[in-house]
């Protein structure tokens, strides 16, 4: 029985064009950095010579100059976090910037919410590479 019903589950996908999630990757700044766009998150990671404390301090100045007030802050030398809230009434209630020491570099992590709002993050990413000279 229950092979049917994934045999059902699979044919219904197929022919509702159901798919995994789509990732939307582009190049950013000077040294064209990767990164890719999935399920409402921007993923990508800066050189090793760029320290977490670094990408923490340029995310708060990007998102500032975006007009975002910067509700909490936090960094070590290995993982840092920034929340920021728009001054407006736009459809973003808030911004979550990530960043972590990983094997090839700083990892950052930036996500909109409700829903994510893909480029609102890359302008957010485009902006913290310009602060990095990236």
């Amino acid at each position: 029985m229950s092979a049917f019903v994934s045999i059902g589950a699979t044919l219904a996908c197929t022919l509702c064009g159901c798919s995994a999630p789509q990732k939307e990757t582009s190049w950013h700044g000077r040294e064209k950095l990767m990164a890719v766009y999935t399920m409402g998150t921007l993923h990508t990671t800066v050189p090793p010579d760029v320290p977490v404390h670094s990408v923490i301090a340029a995310a708060e100045m990007a998102l500032e100059r975006r007009g975002y007030t910067v509700t909490s802050t936090d960094a070590t030398d290995d993982r840092g976090h920034v929340v920021a809230r728009p001054n407006d009434g736009r459809g973003i209630s808030k911004v979550s910037v990530t960043a972590r020491l990983a094997d090839d570099g700083t990892g950052i992590s930036i996500r909109t919410y409700p829903g994510g709002h893909e480029h609102v993050a890359r302008d957010i990413y485009e902006r913290m590479l310009t602060r990095l000279g990236l």
